[in-house]
């Protein structure tokens, strides 16, 4: 569940603010709802408290983010975790 709850996380929804995927085209792209009803048809799981999952899999993402960035102030890391981009 948490996979599909990152993935459901990051997605972008018509009307909603840019999200980080800016590079991205959303037109055409399913729904978080429609994608939460494929994943539990796949995998026979229960998807009712999937707003849940998303919370605890973007608060997982940021807790290792953090700790990448902590690295990286440190000294323990030459390098960002990730390209700090702009739009």
């Amino acid at each position: 569940m948490i996979r599909c709850s990152i993935w459901a996380g990051c997605w972008q929804e018509p009307g909603e603010a840019p999200s980080h995927a800016i590079y991205m085209d959303w037109s055409g792209m399913p729904s978080r709802a429609e994608v939460a009803e494929r994943y539990a048809r796949a995998t026979g799981l229960d998807v009712s408290n999937m707003n849940y999952y998303i919370a605890l899999a973007l608060f997982k993402l940021a807790a290792i983010m953090e700790g990448w960035y902590t690295q990286y102030l440190t000294g323990r890391s030459k390098t960002l975790p990730m390209p700090i981009c702009k739009p």
